[in-house]
């Protein structure tokens, strides 16, 4: 299976950080990224994550040159190219959501790239704070679950 160039498509790796991407910045100082290419237009995003990948610099300058430069809708909007790793940062996503439905609880635990400088709630830059939360999260799951056994102890049929 070949990986997507789309870093929400894709599984986390260290590596995307080493990537390259295209930044387009309008006018009113509104910012969205290159996600592909249809009819020989661009199509871009304001959603940072859907953004087309590039190995190599001179791809992504090639791309620049073939798309952006002669269209005239972009031409006064600013073309950059960026690093994954100047705009994201690697973070550990760890969450425990109680579903109100069926009262029983989830716990969500991953790493991926956010934004540098949106500090999203329940995300860690530091492995020992998230290992600290994922603690405390998987306790208060085994705790739901064991009260939940306790209680089925209970559960008898009696006899009509």
């Amino acid at each position: 299976m070949v990986k997507s160039q789309i870093l929400n498509e894709r599984s986390f790796d260290i590596t995307d950080g080493e990537r390259y991407l295209i930044v387009v910045i309008t006018p009113d100082r509104s910012y969205s990224v290159f996600t592909r290419k249809y009819q020989s237009k661009p199509v871009i995003s304001v959603e940072f994550k859907e953004a087309k990948l590039y190995k190599e610099l001179k791809t992504a300058q090639n791309v620049v040159k073939e798309i952006f430069q002669n269209n005239e809708h972009y031409k006064e909007s600013v073309i950059k190219i960026f690093q994954v790793k100047d705009l994201f940062e690697p973070r550990y996503f760890v969450q425990y959501v109680k579903k109100a439905y069926m009262n029983s609880p989830e716990l969500k635990c991953y790493i991926d790239w956010y934004v540098i400088g949106e500090n999203q709630v329940d995300t860690y830059l530091d492995h020992s704070e998230a290992q600290k939360h994922l603690d405390k999260y998987k306790r208060d799951l085994l705790e739901f679950y064991y009260s939940q056994i306790m209680n089925i102890r209970n559960f008898d049929l009696k006899k009509i």
